[in-house]
């Protein structure tokens, strides 16, 4: 087996910490505004 991820494991890898990232500007955002 290759011990290398494939490129859909990348892609899904690479897209959930940018959602992540997101989900915390949105959480501070909305935590400043009260």
């Amino acid at each position: 087996m290759n011990q290398r991820p494939s490129q859909l494991v990348q892609w899904l890898i690479h897209n959930f910490i940018l959602f992540f990232k997101l989900n915390i500007k949105i959480f501070a955002y909305h935590d400043v505004l009260g």
